[in-house]
């Protein structure tokens, strides 16, 4: 089966153009199927031997497509990969990737260089381990869950600033073993928590952990 469209309008006003697909099913299953989207492209592919079955999309225009998706309306522009596996067990596995975008709210911008999410799917259930994103002037890192039926997130973690004044402890190495500094991850954090409808979630601060030494903060974070 084969379908070509010139628009497809999707949540907030989001239109994809030039929309290009085709479809392999046998009985009430979808086997194989490739959409062109004209900025990107999604391809399922066949089972393999071993029962696993291969998702992957990719496109130009991250903002665009999340918005179209009705998951995210204030990230702009970046680069957009999806990987995802599962086999007979009921769990699929697989990585989000976003490159070069920004994020504007409340009359501000941030300018992320990369977003990278492993998750483990199953059902209607997504769980989040060690998400990473490195932005202007921070890092973080973050774990949790989303429950897509409902389309809620649920995820807490750490914000980092970069500037030269955090990194100093984590690169002496005494300094940083009493502190609880780790390279890359600096001596002062935020602990943060995500939470709501995905399409707004509500981000909360941890005031107390932003001038707290690492070995403590992750204590806060643990809670």
């Amino acid at each position: 089966m084969s379908v070509r469209l010139d628009s497809v309008k999707g949540y907030n006003e989001a239109t994809l153009k030039d929309v290009r697909g085709t479809a392999r099913m046998t009985a009430d299953e979808l086997r194989k199927l490739d959409i062109d989207a004209g900025s990107g492209v999604i391809a399922l592919s066949p089972e393999t031997g071993a029962g696993i079955q291969q998702l992957t999309a990719s496109y130009r225009d991250a903002g665009e497509l999340l918005r179209f998706l009705g998951i995210h309306k204030t990230l702009y522009g970046g680069l957009f990969s999806f990987a995802m596996s599962g086999g007979d067990d009921g769990q699929d596995r697989g990585q989000v990737n976003i490159t070069g975008f920004r994020v504007r709210q409340n009359g501000r911008t941030l300018d992320v260089s990369r977003l990278t999410i492993p998750f483990v799917r199953k059902d209607r259930s997504v769980n989040i381990s060690r998400a990473r994103m490195r932005a202007d002037g921070l890092n973080a890192t973050a774990r949790g869950s989303i429950d897509l039926a409902a389309k809620r997130i649920s995820v807490r973690g750490t914000i980092v600033p970069t500037n030269g004044l955090n990194q100093l402890p984590a690169a002496i190495p005494i300094i940083s073993d009493m502190l609880g500094a780790r390279k890359r991850n600096g001596l002062i954090g935020i602990a943060f928590t995500l939470a709501g409808p995905l399409s707004s979630p509500h981000l909360k601060l941890n005031a107390a952990s932003a001038v707290t030494p690492g070995i403590v903060r992750r204590i806060f974070n643990s809670r």
